[in-house]
């Protein structure tokens, strides 16, 4: 089912297309029982997750001593990869260096030669699109910038 608009206020996903965006899920209230978030999403979790809760204040390290601690291994972009962060490069007004912004899966939805991931922006629905199509979001929460640090991970056999 093609996402009846992926970008709604304009500025989520800018370079986002609704005829290769896809609606996978429907928006999920904030603090409503079985709602869920990015972060939530990517986890496997059916609520709503946190930054901090990866210990600390939801920096690259504690993304990824969060994850290798769940039974992940950190991989290059290159490699076969379950769920992708997105980090803040230092220098970003109120916003931690290396603060994890953003995550997505990948998506068993793989139409053509790019990247395909899933994701959710918050409340809003949960979309399957081109990696790409993520890229420089402008909304502070859950940005997708170029420039920005980006992690992959993959569960450990």
């Amino acid at each position: 089912m093609k996402a009846p608009s992926p970008n709604p206020y304009g500025y989520y996903y800018p370079n986002s297309d609704n005829s290769r965006t896809y609606k996978t899920g429907d928006a999920t209230p904030f603090q409503q029982p079985g709602d869920y978030n990015c972060f939530g999403w990517a986890l496997g979790l059916n609520r709503w997750f946190f930054p901090y809760e990866f210990g600390g204040s939801g920096t690259v390290a504690d993304v990824e001593y969060y994850m290798a601690d769940h039974g992940y291994a950190e991989v290059g972009s290159d490699e076969d990869w379950d769920i992708v962060f997105w980090a803040r490069p230092g220098g970003n007004p109120g916003i931690q260096d290396d603060e994890v912004t953003h995550a997505a899966t990948r998506s068993s939805h793989q139409p053509d030669s790019y990247i395909w991931v899933e994701s959710k922006m918050g409340a809003q629905e949960r979309i399957v699109t081109r990696m790409t199509d993520l890229d420089n979001s402008c909304h502070s929460y859950g940005a997708v910038l170029n420039g920005n640090r980006v992690l992959y991970f993959r569960l450990g056999d």
